[in-house]
């Protein structure tokens, strides 16, 4: 179903004992009565496997046979790998895997929705300058150069914690369809913006990124009609103390040159791994033997896999599942 406040859609489970299932994008309560009314069942994906090819690799997609029964998972750890952690994010060879996926051309890195600006009658996104090219009307944004210099009229983004009065936060692991979950969410840095630009918009942007703890820029990128560009194109440090993000606005984008008219402006972050509160950290590090594998599901928080039962071995492994 939609929300029926910013009309994103309520990814849910089939059953779930909720009362209330907020809106992960604006908060809104929507009782279980509506929710079960309004809700339209949509079928799974129907996957195909394939046999296993003679080398499988970080980020595959696989179907192993785990308790008899076949599980879709992702590869964190091939044979010879060391999985180890680091505030509790899972490492594979000291890497973390969302940026190996990143860098790699065949690979592809899940994503979650963090915003949809065009759902918000109020944009959480704010022109640095007071006096600025930027105006927004009916969701969409706009750039028109000003007569002074624009090279720091930043569009910022500031997040807000939709499960706590909206307070200004960081950017938290939240994975919507969970919607019986209680826990502590834990902080992500690994994000992307997603630009749909009209016919008429002729611009060249950068975009800052927030990531370990400093503000790093990409280079300039010609936008096109549907444009996503990751904070893993953000490779150059931004020594403009004009432009200071933090966890709580970690993301920022500016036209250096051209018109700007955006009619979609939206936030993704990239699905991180790691172990959960209860999950047993003494057996850290693990270097995987010549059959063995270290598997993870992108459902991070509800996962079972080998951070529940260890690695796995080859023979379990069904086959590859195909794009």
């Amino acid at each position: 179903m939609n929300c029926t406040e910013c009309g994103v859609t309520l990814p849910l489970p089939t059953e779930f004992r909720r009362h209330e299932v907020p809106c992960w994008h604006c908060g809104k309560p929507h009782p279980r009565s509506l929710v079960q009314g309004e809700a339209v069942t949509v079928e799974g994906d129907l996957i195909k496997i394939v046999p296993t090819p003679t080398e499988l690799q970080l980020g595959d997609i696989i179907a192993a046979n785990i308790d008899e029964q076949p599980r879709v998972k992702r590869i964190l750890g091939t044979p010879g790998d060391t999985i180890s952690i680091e505030s509790l994010r899972l490492l594979v060879n000291t890497q973390r895997l969302e940026d190996i996926l990143a860098a790699a051309p065949n690979k592809s890195v899940a994503t979650l929705p963090v915003d949809y600006d065009s759902h918000r009658k109020q944009s959480r996104w704010q022109p640095q300058l007071s006096r600025s090219g930027w105006t927004r009307s009916e969701g969409k944004w706009r750039f028109t150069p000003p007569s002074a210099s624009n090279a720091n009229d930043w569009l910022i983004y500031h997040h807000q914690a939709v499960y706590d009065q909206m307070r200004a936060a960081a950017v938290m692991d939240d994975v919507p369809i969970n919607v019986d979950e209680s826990r502590r969410m834990a902080f992500v840095d690994r994000m992307a913006i997603g630009i749909t630009s009209n016919a008429h918009s002729h611009a060249t942007v950068e975009v800052a990124f927030f990531i370990d703890g400093e503000t790093r820029t990409t280079n300039p990128v010609i936008i096109g009609e549907s444009t996503i560009i990751r904070c893993d194109q953000a490779s150059v440090s931004h020594g403009n103390a004009a432009l200071e993000l933090a966890d709580v606005a970690p993301m920022a984008v500016r036209v250096t040159s051209g018109i700007a008219s955006f009619d979609e402006l939206n936030l993704f972050r990239s699905v991180e791994y790691r172990l959960r509160k209860y999950d047993d950290q003494s057996v850290f590090p693990i270097t995987l033997g010549p059959t063995e594998y270290y598997i993870v599901g992108d459902n991070v928080p509800a996962s079972v896999d080998s951070r529940n039962y260890g690695p796995i071995a080859d023979s379990q492994i069904l086959g590859i599942i195909e794009p």
